[in-house]
């Protein structure tokens, strides 16, 4: 069943559930401002101004590895804390995951230098 057609297939009609089309967008427009804001941050800290080389270096490779993975562990801690004072009945802890999150990646470039 699809998210966006709910019951077409059962009911034959394109009847569809406005509520969950709104949170598809939302959430599409949450990803790709978390998106944008990753590339914005971690293209300015890890690239230089002009470019000298038409592929990465290791260290620009490991600079974006470390970039992405902190962002992403930081995003992660504060919507785990947003939600749980939304319901401070529902607590999944995901920054308990999230310290191992992209190390193989980091390991795997300081082993090819």
């Amino acid at each position: 069943m699809s998210l966006f057609m709910g019951s077409m297939l059962n009911a034959g009609s394109m009847d569809v559930n406005q509520v969950r089309v709104e949170a598809a967008e939302r959430e599409l427009a949450a990803m790709m401002d978390l998106f944008g804001n990753i590339v914005s941050s971690c293209r300015s800290k890890c690239f230089p101004p002009y470019y000298h080389e038409e592929e990465l270096t290791k260290g620009e490779q490991c600079c974006i590895d470390r970039c992405v993975s902190k962002y992403m562990q930081t995003n992660l801690i504060v919507n785990e804390q947003f939600q749980l004072k939304a319901d401070p009945t529902k607590h999944t802890s995901l920054s308990q995951v999230l310290p191992t999150m992209g190390q193989h990646r980091i390991a795997e470039v300081s082993e090819s230098k």
